[in-house]
Formats: structure tokens, sequence, C-alpha cells
């Protein structure tokens, strides 16, 4: 399973990562599994491409100080603009009609 980590080091700062099933360690997923589950290429993953994981074979962790601000931002899909919106609104609003439910993480 590919896990999409966000941290709110930076506005929108996205770790996309996989998990190796011998240890609990975290690492960058490869360019090819990142287009092929999320169409995102690496230094552009992004939460908005979990509307192309229809399959759900993504799984979301948020970190919980990036719950608590106010705004989100982040990369629609490749990282030549950024957009900005309440958290909130990411929460109640956009990973409802996704279909993803995060886990959220305490770092």
């Amino acid at each position: 399973m590919l896990f999409l980590f966000l941290q709110q080091f930076f506005a929108g700062f996205v770790n996309v990562a996989r998990a190796d099933s011998q240890d609990a360690r975290l690492s960058f997923a490869p360019e090819e599994q990142l287009w092929e589950l999320l169409h995102c290429t690496g230094g552009s993953a992004s939460i908005l491409g979990l509307m192309n994981d229809s399959e759900a074979r993504v799984q979301l962790l948020l970190e919980r100080e990036t719950c608590e601000a106010e705004y989100f931002a982040c990369h629609p899909c490749d990282n030549t603009q950024s957009l900005k919106f309440k958290t909130e609104d990411l929460l109640n609003v956009l990973l409802p009609k996704l279909g993803h439910e995060p886990i959220i993480v305490e770092l």
C-alpha cells in the first residue's frame, strides 16, 4: 500500500512514501508508482492526486498540526501553481467526496 503523508512544515508540504513490509520505515515512493496511483510526478505529489485513486490503493496520513491549521496549500498535481483553501474544507468537503478517510498522526 502507498501512503500519502502530509506535514505542515510548509503550507502543503507533501511526502509520498511507501512502507516496506519488513520494517516500519517509510521511504519515498518510486516515480512510476506515483504516476500509476496519483498521476503525479516526483516533486509534485499532491493530496489532489487522490482524485485519481479510484481503487483506494493510497492511504492518507495527516499530521495533527496540519489538521489544526486554518489553511492548507498544495499543488494541483504539478508544481507550477499552488492552491490555498481552508483546512476545514479539506477535511469536511474534499476528502469525503474523494472517499479517503485520513489517519491522523502525531509527530
